[in-house]
C-alpha cells in the first residue's frame, strides 16, 4: 500500500515545508517509517501461542477434524507447549478451524497453515503443520510448500530413536554346578513373547522342556538351556557287586569314590543290574546322543581295593573293550 504525503506551504514561507521536530513521544515520520521497517523478519524462529489453550496441536494436515470427531488424517501428533520455537518452513491453505483462537478478532478465521520444524523442547526436529494464527514473530514472505521442502523436512520425527539393541549372551560352561546355560539379555519388549529352539549339529531337534515364554517387565528374559551331560552330584565308586544303590546299601567301597577325568583300571567285564546316566521318569533326555544305559560292568582296580562299576559311567570311547568276562 503506497504512502501519500500532503505538503502543505504555510504562509509567507518557501514551498517546502519546515522540518518538524518530534517531541515527547511522537515519532517523526522517518521515525514511524523505520520502525515499520525494523518489524518485517526474514529469519529467525517463531513460536507458537494460543490465547485459549496451554497447548498447540502439530497436526499431520493443513485442517482439523470436524468437531467432536476423530480421525488419524489430521489428528495432532504432538502438542506443543505455549512458547515452544519453531522455524517455519512454507505455508499450505487448508480448512479452517471450526473456532477462531480469538473470539475477540473480527472478520473470518484464516485457512492458512504453516509448515514447522520444531526447535525447542521435548520434540526438538518433527515437523507438521500449525495454524497460522497460532504462529507468533513469523518470518515475511515464507515460501509455499513444495515437495522439495517436504521432503527435506519429512513429516513427523525427521529424526527417530535408533532402536534398542538386543542383548542376548550365554553365560556358563558344560561343566558348571547343575550343569545349566543361563544368559545376559535387555532390550526386548517386556510382556512379549519369546521362544526358544535348539538343535544338535546335524540339525535334528533337541527336546526342551517349554518352547514359549514371556519377556520380564526389565525387557530382559529367563533363559536358561540344560547341557546335553552335567557332573552328577553324587560320584562314582567301586562297589563289592554289579548292583547300583550301593551307597545306601553298604555294598560300595569307600575310598574309591570318582568324578569326570579320574580313571580306574579294568580288567574283565561281566553282567549286572541296569544302569542309565539319563532319567527313566522323564521325556526331557531321550533325545540326547550321550544318553546310556546298560547292564554291562567292569571289574576296576583303584586306590589298591578292587570292586565293579557300570560302563554307564566309562566314557563312551573307552566302552567295550573287548574285554574277557570277570
Amino acid at each position: 500500500m503506497g504512502v501519500v504525503i500532503i505538503i502543505v506551504a504555510s504562509r509567507g514561507s518557501s514551498a517546502l515545508p519546515a522540518q518538524r521536530t518530534a517531541t515527547g513521544n511522537t515519532p517523526s515520520f522517518s521515525e514511524e517509517l523505520s520502525s515499520h521497517v525494523a518489524e518485517k523478519r526474514t529469519s529467525g524462529l517463531s513460536r507458537v501461542q494460543s490465547t485459549t489453550m496451554p497447548s498447540v496441536a502439530l497436526r499431520s494436515s493443513p485442517s482439523q477434524p470436524p468437531f467432536g470427531t476423530s480421525t488419524a488424517v489430521c489428528s495432532p501428533l504432538t502438542t506443543l507447549p505455549n512458547g515452544t520455537q519453531v522455524q517455519m518452513r512454507c505455508w499450505e491453505e487448508g480448512n479452517a478451524p471450526v473456532e477462531a483462537d480469538d473470539p475477540s478478532k473480527p472478520g473470518p478465521i484464516s485457512r492458512k497453515w504453516f509448515y514447522v520444524t520444531i526447535a525447542t523442547g521435548e520434540h526438538t526436529g518433527w515437523s507438521g503443520y500449525v495454524h497460522a494464527d497460532l504462529v507468533k514473530e513469523q518470518i515475511d514472505e515464507t515460501p509455499r510448500c513444495t515437495k522439495a521442502i517436504m521432503d527435506a523436512y519429512p513429516m513427523g520425527d525427521s529424526h527417530p530413536a535408533p532402536p534398542i539393541r538386543l542383548v542376548f549372551k550365554i553365560v556358563g560352561t558344560c561343566t558348571t554346578t547343575g550343569g545349566t546355560l543361563t544368559a545376559q539379555s535387555s532390550g526386548f519388549a517386556p510382556g512379549g513373547e519369546y521362544a526358544i529352539g535348539a538343535a544338535y549339529p546335524d540339525g535334528s531337534t533337541y527336546p526342551l522342556p517349554q518352547r514359549f515364554y514371556t519377556v520380564n517387565s526389565d525387557g530382559s528374559v529367563n533363559w536358561h538351556c540344560p547341557t546335553q551331560m552335567r557332573e552328577d552330584g553324587h560320584k562314582a565308586y567301586l562297589s563289592t557287586v554289579p548292583e547300583n544303590m550301593c551307597r545306601t546299601r553298604g555294598c560300595a567301597l569307600s575310598g574309591t569314590e570318582m568324578g569326570t577325568g579320574d580313571q580306574v583300571t579294568v580288567d574283565c567285564v561281566t553282567n549286572g543290574a541296569r544302569t542309565t546316566n539319563g532319567q527313566d521318569n522323564s521325556p526331557v533326555d531321550d533325545g540326547n546322543p550321550s544318553l546310556a544305559s546298560s547292564t554291562r560292568w567292569y571289574r576296576g582296580h583303584r586306590n589298591g581295593q578292587t570292586g565293579f562299576i557300570s560302563e554307564v559311567w566309562i566314557a563312551a570311547q573307552h566302552r567295550g573293550l573287548g574285554l574277557p568276562l570277570c
